[in-house]
């Protein structure tokens, strides 16, 4: 059972408290309890500008079934922005930390996305995306450009291309990828 409710404070401040519990159980005699509990808010102060807090704590704990019992806690804080300076440039920004069985996870998330001609036939996008996680050392970066042409209502013409390279103490990746689509509807 989980019970949500959001909340307008005031003129560009909303709230939101929701919390729940769960229970499962097993034909092995398994049995798990879950207790959640978030808060959220939005903070609209310019219509550009959005500013995220929010928390969440989960516990759960499972027993029975002949294995070992064990609990689990769990704690996420988050703030996030979001700023359109221009209609076609969106930009943002997250801090969190998740804290898990004593462990603490620290992780800092950066974008940027530039689209010259929304709304028109000819539509391009840019987007960059920032990613760094503290447990780790774990720092992933994402760039993409995409090209769409609608060339009537019922199809289009898609071009696209993305670079991603994840860096950490255990592995490094890099991945490239091409896309070309065309679509029609019948």
């Amino acid at each position: 059972m989980y019970l949500t409710n959001i909340a307008t404070l005031y003129r560009g401040v909303d709230a939101n408290l929701s919390g729940g519990l769960s229970t499962q159980s097993s034909s092995t005699g398994v049995r798990q309890n879950s207790t959640t509990i978030m808060f959220g808010a939005t903070v609209t102060p310019r219509t550009n500008l959005s500013i995220n807090p929010s928390y969440s704590a989960t516990s759960s704990e499972q027993y029975g079934g002949g294995i070992p019992d064990s609990t689990n806690a769990t704690r996420t804080k988050d703030l996030s922005f979001v700023y359109t300076p221009l209609p076609a440039v969106y930009l943002t920004a997250s801090w969190g930390s998740v804290t898990q069985s004593g462990r603490q996870d620290r992780l800092k998330n950066y974008g940027i996305s530039w689209s010259p001609f929304p709304g028109g036939a000819l539509q391009i996008s840019v987007s960059y995306t920032e990613n760094w996680r503290s447990t780790d050392a774990n720092h992933t970066t994402f760039l993409a450009e995409t090209a769409r042409w609608n060339i009537t209502n019922r199809a289009f013409f898609l071009l696209s291309h993305y670079d991603s390279t994840s860096t950490s103490t255990i592995v490094t990746s890099d991945a490239t990828g091409y896309t070309a689509e065309l679509r029609y509807a019948f």
